[in-house]
């Protein structure tokens, strides 16, 4: 069960859009962020990659509707790349998720990234 999202990193569409998927869904956004208050070039510079959290399942919307689920990868820039290939499929517009973990190791990673 989902109990919040985390936006992956602060950007022009990186905060605003997961805000509306949880206003949507009805869950809290928590005020942090896994790439530390930077953009990140590609999904392994995460603070969840540096503390060995698995990327998968990650998960991928178009904005057709497509849904893309990646139960698991032989690596984060192997699912970086994915993702990518899906976006330039989707011409941009998708959605993703990943680094599904309990609210307490967010908690735990985030302040002891800060």
């Amino acid at each position: 069960m989902v109990q919040a999202i985390v936006p992956v990193e602060i950007g022009a569409d990186n905060v605003p859009v997961p805000m509306v998927a949880a206003m949507e869904l009805g869950l809290p956004v928590v005020d942090g962020d896994y790439a530390g208050g930077r953009a990140i070039p590609e999904v392994p510079h995460t603070i969840p990659e540096i503390r060995a959290i698995p990327v998968c399942p990650m998960s991928f919307l178009t904005r057709w509707g497509d849904v893309l689920i990646l139960r698991d990868t032989v690596s984060t820039a192997m699912a970086d790349r994915i993702g990518r290939m899906i976006n330039l499929a989707s011409y941009g517009e998708i959605g993703c998720s990943c680094y599904l973990m309990q609210i307490r190791d967010v908690r735990k990673y985030w302040l002891q990234a800060r």
